[in-house]
């Protein structure tokens, strides 16, 4: 009777005040302890219009496979285990005769649980006793979410241990309970059931919604949910994010790859790799979902390890694919531009223009004479330039002068003789490329095995050959100087001068039988 009283006064209260939202405000009109968070939200409910539900809708549900088996429940854990329960049910949407979700689940938990006689009625049907089970699972490893119900103070922390270690209890209780009924919830039915996910998800967007994402479909939900089974508290929602995170990534390569053949060929070694890292992390567990009781370390950790590979296969596949995409890319620029040397020369050309244009400008805007207005003006006319352009160029920012800065046309000139000298050596270089090749066989060499090295026009590569395996100390040292070992063992590095000159320096071979580029073009000519 104190309780309708209660009742009554709060809703007159709360609508009074606009309050419609807050259990903490009702909960302690009843009990804090006991059945208080439930009563509260039946209140909130009242609040907002929903309709009580029918009372003999879920018991029945309830006993349909069976006499419900009961055990005693006492203190702070019990408070903990029904708020879970009411989420837990909530979230997995039971399907009864109500219409709301919460109110399904609501009426589930006062029916598990007698408020007057504190003992906890536990279904008999195998899929409701599955979610009894996984909650208690769910909350007796997981401190930190029962601290969070209540709070994060350190007096909160000590309650949450204190229900962590009480749920366990209980769980044991629990499970006891069911083995001494014949009941085992976790038997595989004869026919597998792919899981259902929850009706809400991250984002807002349901299992139909995310597999409309493009190209979402090529990922199979059953396979995704599995991969966090073992993992997660919220498999369905991690499943989502996992199969929005493929979508967003190949909407964004479309756009990098426009090619249709190249995107083809990525999103093909992409989507089998990424299934790949999925598959293998389904078998991925924690202690914070199993439990450490029976907990095989060393398996888990070779699962983990065995994903974790995956992913850094996925990654790595990635990094060369685009590697070799750039190189094909530049290959095709370069060719557009009339290869290497017609890219030269073009650039030499905008360089070459650009310095003449720099000297012009200084030429008017670092003239003594005449004011600024008259030198803006004789700038656009000149070159045609709009007047914020003009007006750029005759700003002087502090610590600088009018026009372009002296810096500018020296590094400008840099890259011109730059330029230029590259020019010359991809010239020689074309020449060098119709001849043959020059080698030279090397024996008794100081140190070194007798070895045949080889100026490769071909390839651009000075190349030698050892009669038999170096030693890693001596490898190192050519790989110091920038050479590198092909599979078949030759050691070769770019046809330059810098490149005969570090050979020279390594086996020590001064005279003509190492000669320089510039010697050999002055034979050939």
């Amino acid at each position: 009777m104190r309780e309708k009283w209660v009742m009554l006064d709060l809703l007159t209260a709360l609508r009074d005040a606009g309050r419609v939202d807050t259990y903490e405000w009702i909960a302690p009109a009843f009990d804090e302890k006991g059945p208080g968070y439930a009563r509260a939200c039946a209140v909130i409910k009242q609040l907002n219009g929903v309709p009580a539900a029918p009372k003999a809708t879920m018991p029945s549900l309830l006993k349909a496979k069976g006499k419900p088996v009961q055990i005693a429940v006492t203190g702070y854990a019990v408070t903990t285990f029904e708020i879970r329960v009411y989420e837990f049910a909530r979230d997995a949407g039971l399907q009864g005769a109500m219409d709301a979700d919460e109110v399904r689940a609501y009426t589930l938990l006062d029916t598990l649980f007698n408020y007057e006689t504190n003992r906890l009625s536990l279904p008999a049907d195998p899929a409701l006793a599955r979610i009894v089970l996984d909650t208690l699972t769910d909350m007796s490893n997981s401190e930190d979410a029962i601290a969070e119900d209540k709070d994060r103070s350190v007096e909160g922390k000590r309650h949450a241990r204190s229900a962590a270690q009480g749920l366990a209890t209980i769980g044991l209780k629990v499970a006891k309970a069911y083995e001494a009924a014949g009941i085992n919830p976790y038997v595989a039915p004869a026919e597998p059931v792919a899981p259902k996910p929850a009706t809400f998800l991250q984002g807002g967007k349901s299992r139909d919604s995310i597999r409309d994402l493009p190209f979402g479909s090529a990922i199979p939900w059953e396979i995704a949910y599995r991969a966090f089974t073992g993992t997660s508290h919220s498999p369905e929602r991690r499943a989502a994010t996992a199969i929005k995170e493929y979508s967003n990534h190949l909407v964004s390569m479309q756009k990098k790859l426009p090619a249709e053949g190249d995107f083809d060929a990525y999103r093909n070694g992409y989507s089998r790799r990424y299934l790949s890292w999925l598959g293998t992390r389904s078998g991925v567990v924690s202690t914070m979902i199993t439990g450490r009781s029976g907990f095989n370390v060393g398996r888990a950790q070779k699962k983990s390890d065995s994903a974790d590979r995956r992913w850094q296969e996925l990654s790595d596949w990635h990094d060369a694919f685009m590697k070799r995409q750039k190189r094909e890319d530049d290959a095709a620029y370069l060719e557009a531009r009339g290869g290497v040397i017609g890219d030269l020369e073009k650039q030499l050309a905008e360089r070459e223009k650009r310095q003449a244009l720099m000297k012009a400008v200084n030429r008017i805007a670092k003239r003594k004479k005449g004011t600024k207005e008259e030198k803006v003006a004789e700038l656009m006319r000149t070159f045609d330039w709009k007047e914020s352009t003009a007006l750029a160029v005759m700003k002087a920012e502090r610590g600088y002068s009018l026009g372009f800065q002296s810096f500018e046309l020296t590094n400008n000139n840099a890259n011109i003789k730059r330029i230029k000298q590259r020019l010359v050596d991809e010239r020689a270089k074309e020449v060098r490329q119709g001849r043959d090749e020059y080698t030279v066989d090397l024996s008794g060499l100081d140190g070194w095995p007798d070895a045949t090295v080889t100026y490769n026009t071909d390839e651009d590569r000075i190349q030698i050959v050892f009669a038999e395996r170096l030693p890693k100390d001596d490898w190192l040292k050519f790989k110091g100087r920038g050479f590198r070992a092909k599979r078949d063992g030759t050691i070769q590095r770019q046809l330059t001068e810098n490149g005969i000159y570090a050979l020279r320096q390594l086996i020590d071979v001064q005279d003509e039988r190492l000669p320089r580029l510039s010697d050999l073009d002055r034979r050939d000519t």
